[in-house]
Parts: C-alpha cells; structure tokens; sequence
C-alpha cells in the first residue's frame, strides 16, 4: 500500500466520522441509524 492511499483513507475516515456526526445531529437521524452498524465497519476497514 503507498503512502498516498494510507492518508487517502485516512482522510476518508475523518470526513466520514464529520458527516457521521453531522448527520447525527440532523432533525431525521432515524434514516441514517438503520445503516449505521455496515458503516461503521466499514470505516473500520478502510482507518
């Protein structure tokens, strides 16, 4: 793996945990929480 794609995906994490939040906080999370488990692995596959 090159370095460019280590900080790619890491740079994918961030944005993601930036929406993840957002969304969070948004006034109808509930459409966003039914697919927060997949997501969240694979944020962890890609961090």
């Amino acid at each position: 793996m090159h370095k460019d794609d280590h900080n790619n995906a890491r740079l994918a994490g961030n944005c993601f945990a930036f929406y993840e939040a957002s969304m969070t906080k948004s006034e109808k999370p509930t459409i966003f929480r039914a697919e927060r488990s997949p997501l969240k692995v694979t944020l962890l596959v890609f961090s």
